[in-house]
């Protein structure tokens, strides 16, 4: 009967797949979507259930962060004075309209050229100075950023720019300012769902901080709640060096801005990431671990820290990394066990369960603990298998190729010289060895 259920349940899949879709099934369970799947045990193993296939709750993310920009303003208003202006601001406008299309392909410098040209050309337009701003900050040129985009500010008020502008001013970890920036988008623009989240937990965040403690170091801040974290506090800061030198050094990357890390109690933690239940670090743009119980001394802390640096480090490269790459490269410098991560892959292959590397792209975080351990499972051993064919440059190579606006399969044709399919094919074949 089991037999009979997976392989209709695969037909269905592959049918549906044909159509671009992902069939999905959900139960509702203790007031949370649920959607249910076998067991991975500790030696291991996988425990099969007549539960439906875990891979139904994933959805290929093709566009990963760029998705949800609000729609780029297009400068097509009607010129006039004399010919010499005329001309000057069509040419400005070209050059604008170029600018935005490349950032919506991800062409960032190319943008960059634009939309300075456009300036040289028309410097009194406030939606050339956000677009420059934009493409500035997809670049990780964050002060840069911030000078164009208050430049554009101070011509003209837009949505975008208060909407950026705030989130720099958030990465910067003044909330009070970021939180007013993005008040005033959301008055020019209250339909902005994803903005009101992150309006909600900043404010949050703001609440719970209220008195936190910081120490500084040459590469982070570290906040945490009264005096008796302060020892604790202290070996977090010697764990965080320890990952900035040796990640550092294996990918030959050293990012350079100073990265947040704000340790919390388990209730706060929950508080203010409304993190999954089996989540023991979040990075956001800032590393949040809840610290209940623990000393500083476990070997389990400092895998989550190295977990969440190599989160951090991955996104000051790009912000366009398939899930997948980046909680593999997340486990492998946290050290996870590689062997058992091969041995449960192999199960999966068996019983024909393992998720195409497409549909491990988007985020993991609606998964349930079961289903999550079979995807981070499935990560690392991709990741393991890249690392052991091609070297840890190469994997940075793929981050760099991502980086520059290319595609998931063109960085892999550019850093490692093989598609994006063929290295699935190969990592899976090589399972079978």
């Amino acid at each position: 009967m089991l037999r009979r259920t997976t392989i209709v349940l695969l037909i269905i899949f592959f049918i549906v797949s044909a159509f671009g879709l992902v069939y999905r099934v959900v139960v509702e369970q203790d007031e949370e979507q649920v959607i249910k799947s076998d067991v991975v045990t500790d030696d291991g193993k996988i425990t099969p259930s007549n539960e439906s296939s875990p891979w139904q709750a994933l959805s290929p993310d093709k566009d990963i962060k760029d998705a949800d920009l609000p729609a780029i303003p297009y400068y097509d208003k009607e010129v006039q004075g004399s010919e010499d202006q005329t001309s000057r601001k069509k040419l400005a406008s070209s050059h604008l309209k170029s600018g935005y299309s490349k950032i919506k392909s991800g062409e960032y410098r190319g943008a960059i050229s634009d939309l300075e040209e456009s300036i040289k050309l028309d410097e009194y337009n406030s939606d050339t100075y956000i677009g420059l701003g934009l493409a500035y900050y997809k670049v990780k040129e964050i002060d840069r950023a911030a000078d164009n985009i208050e430049k554009g500010l101070r011509i003209s008020s837009s949505a975008l720019g208060y909407k950026i502008i705030g989130e720099i001013y958030y990465q910067r970890d003044d909330i009070d300012k970021a939180l007013g920036y993005w008040e005033k988008s959301l008055g020019l623009e209250p339909g902005d769902q994803e903005l009101r989240r992150k309006f909600l937990k900043a404010s949050k965040e703001l609440e719970t901080h209220k008195g936190f403690n910081r120490e500084a170091t040459r590469h982070f801040i570290v906040q945490y709640e009264g005096g008796e974290n302060s020892e604790i506090g202290r070996k977090i800061v010697d764990i965080l060096e320890d990952a900035y030198s040796q990640i550092g050094g294996e990918l030959s990357y050293y990012p350079g801005r100073e990265l947040t890390v704000i340790l919390y109690s388990n209730q706060q933690f929950k508080y203010v990431t409304d993190g999954p239940s089996w989540s023991s670090g979040i990075y956001d743009g800032k590393i949040r671990i809840p610290i209940g119980g623990l000393t500083g001394e476990e070997p389990m802390l400092r895998s989550i820290i190295f977990h969440e640096y190599t989160h951090s480090l991955v996104h000051s490269i790009t912000d366009k990394c398939p899930t997948w790459l980046n909680e593999g490269l997340a486990q492998y410098f946290e050290r996870k066990d590689k062997e058992r991560a091969k041995m449960v892959m192999k199960e999966l292959l068996k019983r024909k369960s393992n998720a195409p590397l497409e549909l491990l792209e988007g985020s993991f975080l609606g998964l349930n603990k079961n289903q999550a351990e079979l995807v981070y499972t499935e990560s690392l051993s991709a990741v393991s298998y890249m690392i052991e064919r091609y070297g840890t440059y190469r994997v940075k190579e793929i981050l760099l190729e991502l980086s520059r606006g290319n595609s998931i399969d063109e960085s892999f044709r550019s850093a490692i010289h093989t598609s994006y399919k063929e290295f699935e094919s190969d990592w899976l074949k090589s399972m079978e060895e």
